[in-house]
C-alpha cells in the first residue's frame, strides 16, 4: 500500500468517527486509488456493511484491488468475523486502527466448505450458503444482492418473495435436486425467513442460527415449514 493511500485512509476514518469507515482501493488507468464507500451496517460504531450502489460504482471505476474498513477504538488485529468475511469475498483487506494509527492486512484463504461454516449474518448465512452452492455445484453466479437487516421481517419487510425473481428463480409445485426452499422458521412468523437446498438424497442443506450449515432430512416439519419451492431459470 502506498504512504497517499494509507494517509486517504486515516482521513476517511477520521471523519467517520465514532463510526467504521469503510471502502475500496482500486487500480484506475494505471493509478492506486482510494474509493469510499457508505456505510449501510445497523450499527455503524460496531461493523460495517458496504452500500451496494457504491459498490457497483466502485467496480465501474476501475479493478478491485482491496476493501478498506476501519476500527473506531480498536486495534488494527482482524475479528473472527473480518477474517470470514475477507475469505468469502476474495480480495484483500486492510483494517486500520484509529487510535493506534497502524494498519493490518488480510489475505483471503478462501471460502468456508458448504458444510460446517459458521453462522455470521451477512457473511455466511442461509442465503449465501444458497449463493455459494450454486456457484461451487453448478458454475451459476447468482447476482448481487443488497444488504439487509438481521430482523427485516419485524419491520414488515418480505424480501425473500420480493426479491427470489432477481436472482433468476421462478416457483413450481414439484421437487428436484438443486430447488431452492423459502421457508418459516419456527411458528412465529409466518413468512419466509429462511432458505434452503434441496439434494438427491432427500435432505436439505441450509443453515440456521446458532448452528453450523448442515443437511437434514426433508421430513414432515420441515415440509411444514416450506412456504414456496423456486427452480432456478437454467434449470426448468
Amino acid at each position: 500500500m502506498k504512504t497517499a493511500t494509507l494517509a486517504s485512509i486515516r482521513d476517511h476514518a477520521l471523519r467517520d468517527l465514532p463510526n467504521e469507515a469503510c471502502g475500496f482501493i482500486l487500480n484506475a488507468d494505471g493509478n492506486e486509488k482510494v474509493f469510499p464507500v457508505r456505510n449501510m451496517h445497523d450499527k455503524p460504531a460496531e461493523s460495517f456493511a458496504v452500500h451496494p450502489g457504491d459498490y457497483l460504482e466502485a467496480k465501474r471505476a476501475g479493478t478491485l484491488l482491496a476493501l478498506y474498513h476501519s476500527h473506531p477504538a480498536g486495534p488494527a488485529a482482524a475479528t473472527r468475523i473480518d477474517t470470514l468475511a475477507c475469505n468469502r469475498s476474495g480480495l484483500v483487506w486492510y483494517v486500520y486502527s484509529v487510535p493506534d494509527e497502524t494498519v493490518s492486512k488480510i489475505v483471503p484463504a478462501g471460502r468456508a466448505p458448504l458444510h460446517g461454516r459458521p453462522f455470521v449474518w451477512g457473511v455466511y448465512d442461509c442465503w449465501t450458503l444458497v449463493y455459494d452452492y450454486y456457484q461451487e455445484k453448478l458454475g451459476i453466479t447468482l447476482p448481487d444482492w443488497e444488504p439487509y437487516e438481521e430482523d427485516f421481517w419485524e419491520k414488515g419487510k418480505n424480501y425473500y418473495v420480493e426479491r427470489y425473481a432477481q436472482f433468476g428463480f421462478v416457483p413450481v409445485q414439484d421437487l428436484r435436486c438443486h430447488d431452492v426452499l423459502l421457508m418459516q422458521l419456527g411458528g412465529r412468523v409466518k413468512m419466509p425467513i429462511h432458505s434452503g437446498i434441496y439434494q438427491s438424497n432427500g435432505t436439505l442443506l441450509h443453515h440456521v442460527p446458532g448452528r453450523l450449515s448442515t443437511s437434514d432430512v426433508y421430513g414432515d416439519y420441515l415440509r411444514s415449514m416450506t412456504n414456496l419451492v423456486l427452480r432456478h431459470g437454467s434449470l426448468l
